[in-house]
C-alpha cells in the first residue's frame, strides 16, 4: 500500500479540533487529487479502499463525521497509510458518541458549514483554514468567538461547494473562486447562547482528549441513580418538577435509546455538564434543589406528539375516493386529500392502500398504453401522408412535426418512429 503525506490534523485535544469531512479535502488537495481519487489510486491496495471512496461518494462529504460505519472504516484505511494515527482520526468524527448514543435525524448538519470568521484567523495564524468538528452539530448555529452565524453557502455565487472537486483551501469557494472568509454587517448575530450551545461545545472537547467511547446505557445510568437518590429521601416530587415524571421513568430504564436531544435536555433539567451525564458517574447534585427555574430552550424542548388519528374516519374517505369515477390518484395524494400520512394510511388499512396502489398502477399503465398507441398512430399516418413534393423525410424532421401536433412527449415519439423506420 501506499504511504501517504504526513498530513496532520488540527485542533487536536481541544473543542477546535478539526472535522474528519475538512480533513479528507485537506489531505486530498495535498495530494493533487479529489477525495474519490485519494482512495482509488492512492489507497486502493487496501482490501476495501475503493468501497470506503465509494460509500464516501454516495453521501454527503459532512456525513463522514457521524458516527457511522463509513466513518469508521475511513479510518481504519486512512490510518494503514501512515498520515494520522487510528486514535487521532476517530476524535475527528462523533464515533466516541456510540454506543452511549442512538442516532437521530436533525442531529447532525447535513452540509458543510463554517464561520467566515474562524477561516481568516486560521488562513492568517496558521497558513491552514479547515472545518471544526464542532460546526457539524446542527443545533450549534453560530460562533461564539466571532458571533457570526455559520454559512453553509457562499456568500458570492449563492451555493454549497462542490465536495467532489478539488478544494486547496476552504477560504476560497470552489465554484466561484471568491474568497469565503469575508465577513459581512448581516453575519453579526447579537449575543444567543443557544445558538453558541456551549454545552455541545464541552462534548467536543471531551471527544478530542478521549481514549474510548462513552459507554452503553451511561445517561440511563446517571438518571436511574438521580432517582433512587429522590426517592430515598422522598423527595421524588422534586425531582419531577424538574424531570417529569414519565421521562424520569422512561429513561431510567437501561434499555431506553437516548439521543443528543434528548442527553442534552436531560442534562439542562437536572443541571449537570452533558459530559457528566454521558460518563454515567455518580450525580454530583445531591440537593435537588435545581436553583435554576429556568425553562427548556426551544431548540431542546421535545416535538409535539402526532395527533390521533380518527380511523372510522379515514375508512369512509377512503372508501369513498375508491368508489369515486375520477381518475385513481396516487397513495400519497390520498392521503394529503384525507389530511392524513402514507403511513397511517398504511398502517390501519393496509388492504384499501394496496387498493388505492393497485388502480393507480394500473391507470397508469393503461394511459401509458394509450399514448403509445396513439403515438405509433400519429407517426404512421404521417408516414404514409408524407408529401411527396415536399422536403425529403427524415426522423428529425418527423419528429418536429409531431411534436407540434400532438403534444406527446418526445422521447415516446422518438421511439415509436425509431421502430416504424426500421420496419
Amino acid at each position: 500500500m501506499r504511504s501517504l503525506l504526513p498530513v496532520p490534523l488540527e485542533g487536536k485535544g481541544t473543542r477546535e479540533i478539526e472535522a474528519l469531512p475538512s480533513y479528507l479535502a485537506r489531505l486530498a488537495a495535498a495530494h493533487g487529487v479529489t477525495i474519490g481519487g485519494l482512495f482509488r489510486h492512492l489507497l486502493d491496495d487496501y482490501e476495501g479502499g475503493v468501497a470506503v471512496g465509494g460509500a464516501l461518494g454516495a453521501q454527503p462529504l459532512a456525513a463522514s463525521s457521524r458516527p457511522n460505519a463509513t466513518a469508521e472504516r475511513t479510518i481504519k484505511v486512512l490510518a494503514r497509510g501512515g498520515c494520522e494515527s487510528e486514535q487521532g482520526l476517530r476524535h475527528a468524527t462523533f464515533l466516541h458518541l456510540t454506543p452511549a448514543l442512538a442516532r437521530s435525524p436533525g442531529t447532525y448538519s447535513r452540509h458543510l458549514r463554517w464561520c467566515p470568521g474562524c477561516l481568516h484567523e486560521q488562513s492568517v495564524e496558521r497558513d491552514t483554514a479547515y472545518l471544526k468538528l464542532c460546526w457539524f452539530l446542527e443545533d450549534l448555529r453560530a460562533c461564539d468567538r466571532h458571533h457570526i452565524v455559520l454559512r453553509d453557502t457562499c456568500p458570492h455565487c449563492a451555493r454549497r461547494p462542490a465536495t467532489g472537486r478539488w478544494w486547496p483551501s476552504f477560504s476560497v469557494c470552489p465554484r466561484c473562486e471568491d474568497p469565503l472568509d469575508i465577513v459581512h454587517s448581516s453575519d453579526q448575530l447579537e449575543h444567543d447562547t443557544e445558538a453558541y450551545a456551549p454545552d455541545l461545545l464541552d462534548l467536543v472537547a471531551e471527544i478530542a482528549t478521549r481514549t474510548g467511547a462513552f459507554r452503553a446505557g451511561a445517561v440511563n445510568r446517571y438518571v436511574d441513580q438521580v432517582f433512587d437518590k429522590a426517592w430515598a429521601s422522598e423527595r421524588e416530587t422534586e425531582l419531577w418538577k424538574k424531570l417529569p415524571r414519565d421521562e424520569c421513568l422512561r429513561y431510567s430504564v437501561s434499555d431506553e435509546p437516548i439521543t443528543l436531544p434528548i442527553a442534552r435536555r436531560i442534562a439542562f433539567r437536572l443541571e449537570v455538564p452533558i459530559v457528566e451525564l454521558l460518563r454515567g458517574s455518580a450525580p454530583t447534585i445531591q440537593s435537588f434543589a435545581f436553583a435554576s427555574a429556568a425553562p427548556l430552550p426551544p431548540v431542546m424542548r421535545p416535538g409535539h406528539r402526532a395527533r390521533v388519528i380518527d380511523s372510522a374516519a379515514l375508512q369512509v374517505g377512503l372508501q369513498s375516493i375508491l368508489e369515486s369515477s375520477a381518475e385513481p390518484q396516487s397513495l400519497r395524494q390520498v392521503a394529503r386529500l384525507l389530511d392524513a400520512s402514507v403511513g397511517a394510511i398504511s398502517y390501519h388499512y393496509p388492504n384499501l392502500a394496496a387498493e388505492v396502489v393497485r388502480r393507480r398502477a394500473a391507470f397508469k399503465k393503461a394511459d401509458a398504453n394509450r399514448r403509445r398507441a396513439q403515438a405509433k398512430k400519429a407517426v404512421v399516418t404521417a408516414m404514409v401522408n408524407w408529401p411527396a413534393d415536399g422536403p425529403p423525410i427524415s426522423k428529425k424532421a418527423l419528429l418536429r412535426k409531431l411534436y407540434d401536433q400532438t403534444g406527446l412527449p418526445k422521447n415516446l415519439l422518438l421511439a415509436e418512429i425509431h421502430s416504424s423506420w426500421s420496419t
